[in-house]
């Protein structure tokens, strides 16, 4: 209710700090690892497996670190960041799933920032995304992460509200019933940052999908994205890049640079205001 009424992080008056969760076997359950309103703790060496979300950091839980852990056969995201849940680290993990049908495997969202998704491995054969961030979630990172597999919305994305009409199946929203997430959006996003990823797909979905949403209590910007040195492999994908956005210029200020795609061919861009949405256009094989 913080963030419907008020889009501020939920008030707490305790937290869970300094915990070390290392070398456990977690199977079976809603969530492999859980934390809530929980700082400056690591999380390594875990095997979690059979799970609907690998594991889940929301409600002010920052500063944590997330490393070496492997997760297969969760059903939804394998780390999942939410409800202003910040400054955490996901580094060198293993997500396979043949299982997923849920949202992102490496995702943040509804005010969570500055967050950083590092060489991770992640494989999927039917998550919605590989990478996602969304919601009023800035300053987030995912570098040098290796993709393979089949998405069914995007492979990476970054959105800046939801709304459930008049917007592509890529959105995160689209087909869910009207009002699903009404005013859960209080301001833009900005500043996210895809570097150096390996994507090599078979969904015929976009590779990197980049939107902005209008709903019914503001048209919320989505600026600054930034792609630099990431490598595209295969042509399956419905466009390597597509832009969105509902309200001219509200999806500004991307920065390209030294990226790889594989497909070039006329369609796979898919950009409405074409060279205006971009501030830097270096060394991509693409025309736009």
């Amino acid at each position: 209710d913080d963030w419907t009424t008020r889009h501020v992080p939920p008030n707490t008056v305790w937290a869970c700090v300094n915990t070390l969760v290392e070398n456990n076997n977690v199977s079976g359950c809603y969530y492999g690892v859980a934390v809530t309103t929980s700082n400056n703790n690591i999380i390594r060496n875990n095997t979690i497996h059979s799970t609907i979300r690998g594991m889940s950091f929301q409600a002010l839980s920052n500063n944590n670190l997330i490393t070496e852990n492997t997760i297969t056969e969760s059903v939804s995201s394998g780390v999942h960041l939410a409800y202003s849940s910040s400054n955490n680290t996901i580094l060198g993990n293993v997500i396979n799933t043949t299982r997923g049908v849920g949202e992102g495997l490496l995702q943040a969202y509804v005010g969570s920032n500055n967050n950083l998704f590092e060489d991770n491995d992640v494989h999927s054969e039917g998550n919605k995304f590989f990478m996602y961030a969304a919601v009023q979630s800035n300053g987030n990172v995912f570098k040098n992460n290796r993709l393979t597999g089949t998405a069914t919305k995007a492979y990476a994305a970054v959105e800046s509200a939801w709304v459930e009409t008049d917007v592509p199946i890529s959105h995160r929203n689209y087909g869910l019933a009207v009002g699903t997430n009404d005013n859960i959006t209080g301001g833009n996003t900005s500043g996210t940052v895809f570097e150096g990823n390996t994507i090599e797909g078979t969904g015929a979905v976009p590779a990197f999908f980049i939107s902005a949403i209008t709903d019914p209590y503001g048209a919320w910007q989505n600026i600054g994205t930034v792609l630099d040195g990431n490598t595209v492999i295969g042509t399956s994908y419905s466009e390597q890049v597509r832009v969105f956005e509902m309200t001219t210029a509200q999806v500004s200020s991307i920065v390209s640079t030294g990226n790889t795609f594989g497909d070039t061919a006329a369609g796979k861009f898919v950009l409405p205001r074409g060279t205006a949405h971009l501030t830097t256009d270096t060394g991509n094989n693409w025309t736009v």
